[in-house]
């Protein structure tokens, strides 16, 4: 899978959480090799449309993002195994990798209206998707007393599908990753 995906006009909603999630799996060309696809990785500005990502952190005006390979299927165990975090008779329980050797960051603008889908903990424990804006954005990142429950939201690396217009981030959606998916701060690749 590719870490980019052009402008498809769709605005970002709860709705098409699943589906763009989804729409993932089928990116990218099975018969090139990760690692060329990995080696063409370009750290700048990130073009419009959609990108994986994990936020580093929130600043006055925008995210440090590193951007990063989101991987499923056959893609996802082969380049696991490449990185020596499966061996060659294992299989990724949740067939999902995140792979980010290089982790080098940018720091990308977020437009004054933009609208982020994360996933919170509902009051049975499963998990919704809910729409907020910067401000209750960065309630959750400091989390205390008013911050809703948001599952994988781990400080230095949350994984999300951002939406850039014009250079700026729109919004952005987190997919649901399996719990063991969900990266850990230092680690070169994440696996399920």
């Amino acid at each position: 899978m590719w870490v980019h995906r052009p402008h498809g006009g769709a605005a970002l909603a709860a709705a098409t959480l699943l589906a763009l999630t989804a729409s993932y799996v089928t990116m990218g060309n099975p018969a090139d090799p990760i690692d060329a696809r990995v080696a063409a990785r370009v750290i700048g500005p990130l073009p419009d449309g959609e990108s994986f990502a994990l936020i580093r952190s929130i600043t006055g005006d925008g995210f440090v993002v590193d951007p990063a390979w989101l991987l499923v299927g056959e893609d996802a165990e082969a380049a696991a195994r490449a990185d020596g975090v499966i061996s060659h008779d294992q299989e990724l329980s949740g067939g999902t990798y995140i792979r980010n050797h290089e982790s080098e960051t940018i720091t990308v603008p977020v437009a004054p209206d933009a609208e982020f889908v994360v996933l919170t903990y509902d009051t049975d424990g499963g998990i919704s998707p809910v729409t907020v804006d910067m401000t209750q954005l960065r309630i959750m990142f400091e989390g205390g007393p008013a911050a809703w429950p948001t599952y994988g939201l781990t400080a230095g690396a949350f994984p999300v599908i951002l939406e850039f217009d014009a250079g700026r981030v729109v919004g952005f959606i987190q997919p649901y990753l399996a719990p063991t998916v969900l990266p850990p701060v230092t680690a070169p690749g994440f696996a399920a």
